[in-house]
């Protein structure tokens, strides 16, 4: 008892303060150090949150207008590219198809008959030419026709899904009108807004790294395939030569994002990969030697 006494009497006031100096610089170096090694990574490897799964959305419409006598898919359906989507009615193209195969045979008989008149001087060289034109005006047709029959079957272009499907059977399709959209499943992007003060340590080829909230606990990895070069700024044009100041108290000056395009390596059919899906995107590689 008297030696523990005695122990804390012989610490002296001022070893106390030295002590407490000593632990309050460490303290303050530690978080220094911290502050620095998470700002370089930060900086290195830039990352952030505001980011989004797409891919491409392609409409798909036919070459020809007609009704809708069959629709082949249901919502959601994944389809192998050539897969029929839908069936517009081919009767009209059919008769259209018939006509144009039995005025090229007339043509073609014209011609016959013709040409052999020529040497004769039974028919004028204009004649043969005029009756050659037809033939290869009718033949013309017949290959439209053949083109607008075929088209009356829509298949699907690429591999993808069928997605907010709103048509069925009796439906009236008009050429060049969308009938049905589809997610192409061949390339997955991730479009990653980064602060335009990382832009500078960012450049395409580099690896990254990419967290799906459809799939947390699983990494996905990929590569920067471009950076935006524009987005729409904030400011409403300038009237009359007069700048436009906004009347704000605050005084900070958020900084502008860009959207940083990210192709994932992912298998075409993963479940998880959907347009619109939140993403985390870590930027991790190396600008490509030049």
């Amino acid at each position: 008892m008297n030696e523990n006494t005695e122990s804390q009497s012989s610490l002296k006031p001022m070893d106390r303060a030295e002590l407490g100096q000593i632990i309050k610089w460490t303290i303050l170096v530690s978080a220094v150090v911290l502050a620095l090694i998470v700002y370089y990574f930060h900086e290195a490897d830039p990352r952030t949150d505001d980011a989004s799964v797409t891919a491409n959305v392609v409409g798909i419409a036919p070459r020809v207008s007609g009704t809708i006598i069959n629709v082949a898919v249901t919502d959601n359906q994944f389809v192998k590219a050539g897969t029929l989507l839908f069936e517009i009615d081919p009767v009209p193209y059919r008769n259209a198809m018939e006509k144009a195969v039995a005025e090229e045979k007339q043509a073609e008989d014209t011609l016959r008959r013709v040409e052999p008149l020529l040497p004769k001087a039974f028919a004028t060289q204009e004649q043969v030419d005029v009756a050659r034109t037809a033939v290869n005006v009718d033949a013309a047709v017949l290959a439209n026709a053949q083109y607008d029959l075929k088209s009356c079957r829509v298949v699907a272009p690429f591999d993808g899904y069928i997605t907010n499907l709103n048509i069925s059977n009796g439906a009236f399709a008009h050429a060049a009108g969308e009938v049905m959209t589809m997610v192409d499943v061949r390339n997955w992007y991730v479009i990653a807004n980064f602060r335009e003060s990382a832009l500078r340590h960012i450049k395409p080829g580099m690896a990254a790294d990419v967290f799906l909230m459809t799939k947390p606990g699983v990494k996905y990895h990929g590569s920067v395939v471009g950076i935006g070069h524009g987005v729409v700024p904030e400011e409403s044009p300038q009237f009359s030569g007069l700048p436009n100041v906004k009347r704000e108290l605050n005084w900070v000056r958020l900084a502008q994002r860009f959207p940083v395009r990210v192709r994932l390596d992912a298998a075409p059919t993963d479940d998880s990969l959907r347009v619109g899906v939140t993403a985390i995107v870590t930027v991790t590689g190396h600008a490509p030697a030049h």
